[in-house]
């Protein structure tokens, strides 16, 4: 069992990973190794929540200990924040590009303003994109490049 406390963003979380091999030779899962039982005790406002959630993992225990487990479960959510900006803010399933290459084209470019607003450290993605929506010169010398 694997414990670790955060305190950001005015909530405190404390996360709780316990890991079990019990009846893992009686599943029929190729690759199966281990079970994971993941908590997550959640404080806002001296309001607590508790979510808990069950997986499976083919790692070993010398091939990824509870440490590098939780760590790889915290990383997850930063591939799904990058999908959430895509379909929340920049509204990609509405988009109704189709002929051609232009779907991954334009993809690409919102991967780009992703990564440019990431590197000059915005807070709020949706407010950014409204607010430079057409003043490129604006914001491109912050991070140093040249303007148009």
């Amino acid at each position: 069992m694997v414990e670790t406390r955060q305190k950001s963003r005015g909530r405190v979380e404390r996360r709780i990973l316990s890991t079990s091999t019990r009846g893992v030779e009686h599943a029929r899962w190729p690759g199966l190794n281990r079970f994971l039982k993941p908590e997550r005790i959640t404080t806002v406002d001296g309001q607590t929540t508790r979510t808990v959630t069950y997986g499976v993992i083919s790692l070993s225990a010398e091939q990824a200990d509870g440490t590098r487990l939780l760590s790889l479960l915290r990383g997850r959510w930063s591939i799904e924040s990058v999908f959430w900006i895509r379909d929340t803010v920049m509204r990609e399933d509405h988009c109704r590009i189709r002929s051609g290459r232009s779907a991954e084209s334009m993809s690409v470019l919102r991967n780009s303003a992703i990564n440019f607003l990431r590197v000059i450290k915005v807070p709020d993605f949706a407010a950014a994109f409204r607010e430079n929506a057409l003043r490129l010169n604006h914001l491109l010398p912050k991070p140093g490049l040249p303007a148009f």
